[in-house]
């Protein structure tokens, strides 16, 4: 988790997996934007589905405040996450600032271990 981070990317299989599970339920057509490859016509929001992140011993959902983002026109919904860069960083997955917000994050390092609670921060 990286609150400096505006991107959410994942590893190429991870992001893959999730994209095409978003698209066969959202239905497109889809179109890119910069770094997103998933953006479609904001009327079909409303069947765009739930990211729900797996952590060992905690599911986290994600409401499409935290896993959708706009063009700045209105005219784009795309799905706020995209695959690592093709190079170092290529095997590295970080939930980047869009998809914490709204939540209460604690790190327990003495404990290896980290607790997410939603909290509105607005």
């Amino acid at each position: 988790m990286d609150s400096g981070t505006v991107i959410t990317r994942f590893v190429a299989p991870i992001y893959n997996a999730t994209r095409d599970e978003f698209r066969n339920q959202v239905k497109g057509p889809f179109s890119s934007l910069g770094a997103f490859d998933t953006c479609f016509s904001p009327m079909n929001e409303d069947v765009a589905p739930a990211i729900t992140l797996r952590f060992s011993g905690m599911d986290l959902v994600l409401p499409a405040e935290n896993s959708l983002i706009h063009s700045s026109s209105g005219s784009l919904a795309c799905l706020a996450m995209a695959a690592a860069p093709n190079n170092v960083n290529s095997v590295l997955n970080v939930i980047a600032n869009l998809q914490q917000q709204n939540l209460r994050i604690l790190f327990d390092t003495v404990n290896s271990r980290v607790g997410i609670a939603r909290e509105n921060c607005n």
